[in-house]
């Protein structure tokens, strides 16, 4: 499949060709787990971004009722087509120590989510320091398990990251299923990942 880099989405869909996922290498002490810390997440996305004339920007800037927003920006050199993603920035109690950790914390899970990235254990670290081969042709990156290790409601991040490493139309089912407990507005791009993932499936089974 070729890509057109003289747009966005062209130069997007080769450089998330050639990016990694984030190894959980940072330590919470708090709930004793460990993650993939901003910097970990840069290193994914700056240099393939780079390679394709793409530009990650994370600005913030108060919305007109006051309350801090982070504005997630992808602009291309070569056409300057922008897209972007804005969440609120809420610390959980006043304070420039609560505020600093919530815009980290904002920023990794934009940047996570802009190009659909999943943390990998140390463990894996070999495997995620890999490129995400076929990624552009057929939108996964590792096979998927049938199902979360958790019985909870997943987030709708959450199930648009099984539907795309689902192997399986019935993997795909199972995630698209969980869809129907999440609000209508969440429901849009998982249906339109799901239909995509579908279609990848049936090609690859001719």
């Amino acid at each position: 499949m070729t890509t057109n880099k003289k747009n966005l989405m062209g130069a997007l869909c080769a450089a998330m060709a050639e990016m990694r996922d984030p190894v959980k290498r940072s330590q919470n002490p708090h709930f004793k787990s460990r993650f993939a810390d901003l910097r970990e997440v840069l290193d994914c996305i700056e240099e393939p971004l780079g390679r394709h004339g793409l530009v990650f920007l994370q600005l913030l800037q108060p919305s007109d009722n006051g309350t801090l927003m982070l504005h997630s920006q992808l602009h291309h050199a070569d056409s300057g087509e922008m897209v972007q993603a804005v969440v609120p920035i809420v610390p959980e109690k006043p304070g420039p120590q609560a505020l600093g950790s919530c815009i980290s914390y904002m920023r990794r899970y934009s940047a996570k989510a802009m190009f659909s990235l999943a943390d990998a254990d140390e463990d894996d670290d070999a495997e995620a320091a890999t490129h995400r081969p076929n990624y552009v042709n057929i939108g996964a990156k590792r096979p998927a398990p049938a199902q979360p290790a958790s019985d909870g409601v997943p987030s709708s991040m959450e199930i648009v990251a099984g539907i795309r490493e689902a192997k399986t139309a019935s993997q795909i089912d199972w995630w698209a299923a969980k869809a129907k407990m999440l609000p209508e507005a969440e429901r849009v791009e998982i249906r339109t990942v799901y239909l995509e993932r579908k279609s990848a499936l049936k090609e690859s089974a001719t």
